[in-house]
């Protein structure tokens, strides 16, 4: 008997008594019960030191029946801690974060939950940081500005376990892997190791190296020893000239950096 509208009372309840709707859930095997069971929404923690670009991506991500953002952080601090509390599936990340840089964060989280993928979002030259954060363990890049089909399926691809690159970066990608060239070859910045690159950047942006000490919280020798690491991979002549080669670099449109803000 089927249950429809215009029923009499009597045979709703002869169809509920037949359906097994008297007993409830209870009165359910497991195999229905399962079928009742809300699947669950994969979470998300945004990663970024621009409030709107977190807006925009909390939008686009909860737009999505099966997706959903567990938290938010402007720093690698707190983003370590929420990873701790919420077990997110997946970490979305910029380059250039408060105090921090997206690049070590990458790598903490690499070491610390290697299972956990990391897709980096950011406006930085990719080229040069695209490589660079594949070595720390991030498993997508995507340049800001995609529009907000490619950015799903970007982060979709990451989730379930997938790789994700720009067509120009994985065409580039695949040649290095046909020919055995690597990074240093693409890009006169990817002989500098991460931590040799944020320290290029913050001289560039003016700060001393006694500064750039007290931001990376280590000595002021580590960061005159990483100051004359740049100078020899980078070839040049003295640290004026390394100065001169970093404001240069920061200021130039290729550059695409955002600020590390102190």
């Amino acid at each position: 008997m089927r249950w429809t509208y215009g029923m009499r009372r009597s045979n709703i309840q002869a169809c509920r008594a037949a359906s097994g709707w008297e007993k409830g859930c209870w009165g359910m095997n497991q195999s229905q019960l399962a079928g009742l069971e809300v699947p669950r929404k994969r979470q998300a923690l945004v990663v970024d030191d621009h409030p709107s670009v977190r807006m925009s991506l909390r939008f686009v991500i909860n737009g999505e029946p099966d997706m959903v953002v567990c938290g938010e952080a402007e720093d690698a601090q707190p983003a370590m801690a929420m990873i701790e509390q919420l077990c997110p599936d997946i970490m979305i990340v910029d380059i250039a974060l408060k105090s921090s840089h997206g690049l070590e964060l990458i790598r903490d989280v690499h070491v610390r939950y290697p299972s956990m993928p990391v897709f980096v979002h950011s406006a930085h030259n990719e080229e040069l940081y695209a490589p660079l954060c594949f070595n720390c363990g991030a498993r997508g890049y995507m340049n800001k500005g995609e529009d907000v089909q490619t950015i799903i399926h970007a982060i979709r691809m990451v989730l379930d376990g997938g790789i994700y690159l720009s067509t120009h970066m994985l065409k580039w990608f695949t040649s290095c892997a046909m020919t055995s060239e690597t990074i240093e070859w693409r890009h006169p910045l990817g002989v500098l190791s991460p931590r040799e690159l944020q320290v290029f950047e913050m001289l560039g942006r003016g700060l001393d190296v006694k500064e750039i000490a007290t931001q990376l919280a280590l000595d002021h020798k580590t960061i005159e020893l990483y100051r004359q690491r740049i100078r020899v991979k980078l070839q040049l002549g003295s640290a004026p000239a390394v100065l001169r080669a970093a404001v240069l670099w920061t200021d130039s449109p290729q550059a695409e950096t955002e600020s590390v803000r102190t």
